[in-house]
């Protein structure tokens, strides 16, 4: 089945063209004006991923990148936009962006990155696309992450839902307890191909973890920094911090 696209963009070519190309190469894209057009699209379903413009004349794509992971937190979301600072994707990944791509885009690098996020979306796997059955959860301690509805729980607290490059740091993470992974490992897996290892990106996704994990159990994510390396997954220390 084609992947499901929205493409939210007030400037009408370049969403028409946007929405060709990924006609093009085999995705359903249809086109929204602006976050009212957006909600109402999402409430016809059958969308996947959101590719979204951050200059919009009802909400800023912040705002909407924040509602939609109370709203639809499955749903992969793909910032495009002529604002490049390192500070603008932070804050894009931070409200909980998936991926954050410069304006003007490469068509070839938003179908590569439409591409990878769907892959790590349905928790498959082969550069082929041959699809596998979610593997079983995975314990930390007393921690699970279920590949299967991309969730983490504690201590019997409720499921806390994750966004797909939450996921996917938790997922590298969690594989190998005590073990710092790089930072250049945890970019490749974030679709980055180890670039841009040294910007704010990946410390933007754990911060918003730790924030939500406790907000949602009142604990801390056990997930440390290890300097000059990357992140390690370790066992939670009473008074510390991870």
């Amino acid at each position: 089945m084609a992947i499901g696209i929205i493409v939210v963009e007030d400037d009408d070519d370049l969403r028409d063209s946007l929405c060709r190309f990924l006609g093009r190469v085999g995705m359903s894209a249809r086109g929204a004006a602006c976050g009212c057009d957006l909600d109402a699209l999402l409430a016809e379903g059958d969308a996947q991923v959101v590719v979204l413009d951050v200059n919009l004349p009802d909400e800023t794509g912040f705002a909407i990148t924040s509602r939609l992971r109370s709203t639809h937190p499955h749903i992969g979301i793909i910032m495009l936009t002529a604002f490049g600072s390192v500070g603008d994707r932070v804050l894009g990944l931070t409200v909980g962006a998936d991926a954050y791509l410069s304006k003007p885009v490469q068509l070839a690098e938003l179908q590569a990155t439409i591409l990878s996020l769907t892959r790590r979306m349905a928790g498959t796997a082969a550069e082929s696309g041959t699809m596998h059955d979610p593997a079983p959860a995975i314990p930390v301690s007393s921690w699970s992450l279920d590949r299967a509805s991309w969730t983490l729980a504690a201590d019997g607290v409720s499921a806390i839902p994750l966004t797909g490059a939450e996921f996917t740091v938790l997922d590298l993470v969690f594989r190998t307890p005590g073990t710092p992974v790089s930072r250049e490992a945890i970019a490749h897996a974030l679709g980055k191909g180890g670039r841009d290892t040294d910007d704010r990106s990946i410390d933007a996704v754990l911060t918003r973890l730790r924030r939500k994990v406790e907000a949602a159990c009142g604990t801390t994510l056990p997930v440390k920094a290890v300097r000059g390396i990357g992140y390690v997954c370790c066992h939670r220390m009473d008074g510390g911090e991870n």
